[in-house]
């Protein structure tokens, strides 16, 4: 009877050490093939040429993942935009609205903040929040949204429940947190929220390849 339970124990654990060596490995793959997506996303798109941007231990550290795309792109005309791609799975911590990191740094002022509609083509517009911030001598507009699974949404509410959902019926989430921004000409908002549309513009197609 004593060898028959030892029998069962060991089996038991045998069972357990083999099914959190196969989530272990999994999870490994998983988080390989997505760090490798975003790090490949390209560098020329269009006409803006891109480069990548250091960021500190301690942005990621807040941010709560390591798993960030930050990149300057540059076109022709000397136009620069910022490029940010926070990836997290499930509802963590790294979607929280990008003005607590700003307004977290303590060098900037938030002077504006509401939603824009972005023409993508003829039939398709998606709507983004966008923040103009005050920093030092500067005006910055950054506009930003959500993705979950295969969803886009501006509203932070509307991702959650999307990774609910998509938890119910797939047993998986995972989302980001996009963000474009730009500097503030002569405050001459309109000239940079065109100018982050066209950078949009050519970002959104490619956007399901790389997440």
């Amino acid at each position: 009877m004593a060898e028959k339970k030892l029998n069962f124990i060991v089996t038991v654990v045998l069972l357990t050490l083999t099914a959190c060596s196969v989530l272990f490995i999994s999870s490994a793959r998983k988080t390989s093939i997505i760090n490798g997506r975003l790090l490949n996303f390209p560098m020329k798109l269009g006409n803006w040429s891109g480069k990548i941007l250091p960021m500190d231990a301690r942005v990621y550290q807040i941010l709560g993942t390591d798993k960030v795309l930050f990149r300057e792109y540059v076109n022709p005309q000397n136009e620069k935009v910022w490029f940010c791609i926070v990836y997290g799975e499930q509802n963590r911590q790294s979607f929280h609205p990008p003005e607590y990191c700003y307004l977290g740094g303590g060098n900037a002022e938030l002077l504006d903040k509401g939603k824009v509609a972005l023409r993508l083509n003829e039939k398709r517009i998606i709507n983004v929040n966008k923040l103009l911030f005050q920093i030092g001598k500067y005006k910055q507009l950054v506009l930003y949204w959500f993705t979950a699974g295969n969803k886009m949404t501006e509203n932070y509410y509307k991702q959650q429940i999307y990774f609910v959902l998509d938890e119910i019926k797939y047993h998986k989430s995972s989302g980001t947190l996009i963000r474009v921004s730009t500097t503030v000409d002569n405050d001459d908002i309109n000239t940079a929220i065109e100018r982050c549309e066209r950078f949009i513009r050519e970002v959104i197609a490619l956007l399901p390849a790389y997440l």
